[in-house]
């Protein structure tokens, strides 16, 4: 039974950087769309605008 366990816990030790890296891709994406930014103000959005 001990076997097994750190077997186990080898195989979820090394699934850690695979999942990372995943981790990592997708939130990189993700923010990606702030840095381009809008285009436009969205016409929705006027109404709450103070000057």
């Amino acid at each position: 039974m001990k076997k097994k366990l750190q077997k186990l816990y080898t195989a979820l030790l090394g699934v850690i950087p695979v999942v990372a890296t995943f981790m990592l891709a997708s939130v990189a994406n993700s923010s990606s769309c702030w840095f381009q930014g809008q285009d436009e103000l969205p016409s929705g959005a006027k109404k709450y605008r103070k000057f």
